[in-house]
């Protein structure tokens, strides 16, 4: 029998993280679907996880080559979906329990739509405060889908679009994301878009997480299935929505001109920002020095400044940003970094965290300096990974808690070079002497 709707899901390494996504898919009320569970070459236990969920209604399929995007993914599940429409959710997003039942509806009453697309919350890290609504355009708007970005798992569509339009195309060969290339294009032919009107979709993008898949987390998607569960979940996201609105956040999630980017320039940011791609890993045998750099890091750091006799970034809107140390190291380090301003209720709470675990750590204040000081810890790195520091602004509070408490400044710090050195024996009768410039420099 022909299920109204083949659900795909694009994974990546993502392992038992992936659950929430899959009980928010597989406990829809509308239970007229199928979900294609489609890998992109994963090779970490994805796929044993997935067998927890194996049935006739769910299919796992793990591409022998890796695409390197959801493109393939989403190509391999189109070419095995059975459903009426297409729908596709991110392997780390989260459906309201009538996502379904909602896209259902609306094709139904809009029988010229080719597209649907629901309402949709970004979710920033946690503290942060940063959310972006967008989905939310008027039905008769049908410049929206050309002004608009809507993430995938917002997105269901007609089985037989792909047939007219083509499939998702490779990130290498286009300017724009793959997934804002492929709406563009069905707007270009000519398809409708209608919208849902209503907020079904909350997404956790790795894209506004750095690091992230090189640390992964499902906490959040977690915490946001069991409140869905609660009566006060509506109130929850109209809260969200009017702080959108407050902040300019609301339906701002524009196309850019990818004119103005080469080929496959957007996806490789992306892919650096969230880890995929990064610096080569060495080990730490001697002094390193690391400068600032304009990396893309999400939302932890700013654009690069370099007003102060040396590159600095300042972080935010996540108050708990992270840094990534390429070294590794079978023995004690010693790291120094150079804070170049830090406003005084980040200054008196700060914690500091290396690889999940609690760093102890001086600091000292610099004469004539607000906020800036001088960080020296001694550690270990990993002996065979990369390594992660994240500066805790909040001291483990609630960004929300400490605004509203203290000067309702959200805590900020601007971050200059970081430097590492070996423990040796001087450091050890030393254990004062801070790092030395030495023969190791790379870009933070």
């Amino acid at each position: 029998m022909t299920p109204a709707f083949s659900v795909v899901l694009a994974a990546y390494n993502r392992g038992h993280h992936i659950v929430p996504t899959m009980r928010s898919v597989l406990d829809q009320s509308f239970q007229d679907f199928e979900l294609i569970v489609v890998g992109d070459c994963c090779t970490d236990d994805t796929e044993r996880v997935i067998g927890a969920f194996r049935s006739e209604r769910v299919t796992w399929l793990n591409l022998p080559q890796r695409s390197g995007s959801q493109a393939g993914p989403n190509n391999a599940g189109i070419e095995l979906a059975r459903g009426r429409y297409v729908v596709y959710i991110g392997h780390d997003d989260v459906w309201a329990p009538d996502h379904l039942a909602t896209l259902h509806r609306c094709f139904l009453e809009n029988p010229d739509a080719a597209f649907v697309i629901a309402g949709c919350i970004y979710h920033g890290p946690p503290g942060s405060g940063f959310y972006i609504v967008t989905g939310m355009f008027e039905p008769l708007d049908d410049q929206a889908p050309r002004k608009h970005f809507f993430p995938p798992s917002s997105i269901a569509h007609r089985r037989e679009i792909t047939a007219r339009i083509g499939p998702w195309r490779k990130p290498e060969q286009e300017r724009a994301p793959v997934d804002a290339e492929f709406s563009l294009r069905a707007f270009s032919a000519g398809l409708r878009f209608h919208p849902t009107g209503q907020i079904t979709v909350h997404k956790f993008a790795g894209g506004h997480r750095y690091l992230s898949y090189l640390q992964m987390d499902s906490s959040e998607q977690v915490q946001l299935l069991r409140m869905m569960s609660e009566p006060s979940f509506p109130a929850f996201v109209r809260d969200i929505v009017q702080r959108s609105r407050e902040s300019g956040r609301y339906m701002v999630a524009a196309h850019p001109d990818y004119a103005r980017y080469a080929p496959g320039q957007i996806t490789e940011a992306n892919r650096k920002s969230k880890g995929i791609l990064r610096p080569p890993l060495q080990a730490l045998t001697a002094a390193a020095h690391l400068e600032q750099m304009d990396n893309p890091a999400a939302i932890d750091w700013q654009p690069l400044k370099t007003d102060r006799h040396q590159p600095y970034r300042w972080s935010g809107p996540n108050p708990r940003p992270k840094l990534l140390l390429p070294f590794t190291s079978p023995r004690r380090v010693d790291i120094r970094f150079d804070i170049l301003g830090m406003n005084e209720d980040a200054l008196n709470c700060l914690h500091v965290r290396m690889n999940d675990r609690p760093v102890k750590f001086e600091m000292t204040r610099r004469p004539g300096m607000p906020g800036a000081s001088v960080i020296c810890c001694r550690t270990r790195l990993r002996r065979d990974d990369y390594s992660i520091v994240e500066f805790d602004l909040t001291g483990g509070m609630a960004l929300d808690v400490l605004v509203r408490n203290v000067t309702g400044v959200p805590p900020r710090m601007a971050l200059g070079s970081v430097s590492l050195a070996p423990v040796s024996w001087i450091s050890a009768i030393w254990p004062n002497r801070p790092p030395q410039r030495g023969a190791i420099s790379q870009s933070a």
